[in-house]
Formats: structure tokens, sequence, C-alpha cells
């Protein structure tokens, strides 16, 4: 059997990855949950950058999609602690602001 045709073996869960939105704004939060639901893609939504702060990230493959104008601390500020606490994902920021 090759590569291409074999399957995982018994035991070993794929590990599913997850992109966390971390936007203010409940709408847009609620629209790129879907959206990314609709390709198969699980995410995590938080409102606040504290929330999710609060949260543990996942060892599973993965992205953070961040607003950068957040009430309170800003996106970048958001990625700073993130580093400092030695969490490596990647962060794709977004913003409404023009």
């Amino acid at each position: 059997m090759n590569a291409m045709t074999s399957k995982p073996s018994r035991g070993r869960e794929a590990i599913e990855p997850v992109v966390y939105i971390v936007d203010d704004d409940a709408d847009m939060n609620d629209a790129l949950a879907d959206l990314l639901r609709s390709v198969g893609i699980r995410s995590r939504s938080f409102l606040t950058a504290d929330a999710f702060l609060k949260t543990p990230i996942d060892m599973a493959p993965g992205c953070v999609v961040m607003d950068v104008r957040l009430r309170g601390a800003n996106g970048l500020e958001v990625q700073r602690e993130l580093i400092r606490r030695g969490v490596c994902v990647p962060v794709v920021f977004i913003t409404g602001h023009g």
C-alpha cells in the first residue's frame, strides 16, 4: 500500500485545526465563524482580548484572526502578550477601520 492510499493507524486521531477569532463586534465574530464552519474548519470566538487570553490555546495547528482595534487591549498588544507567554501561533490581523 503506498502513502497516498494508506489509512491512518488505529488509535491515532487526526488533530483538527482550530482558528481563534478575536473581535469585539459580535456580528463579525459570527460571520467569520459561519464562514469557517461552511468549509469544515473549527473555530472558537472571543469578544474581548481578556477572554481570549484567559483561554488555554490548543496544541492543534491553527491561527488567530484578530481585530487590530479591540476595546481595552489592541490586537498588537495581545500578540505581544502571546509572544511573552511563549505561545507560537500565527496571527492574522483584520480591521473594519478606514
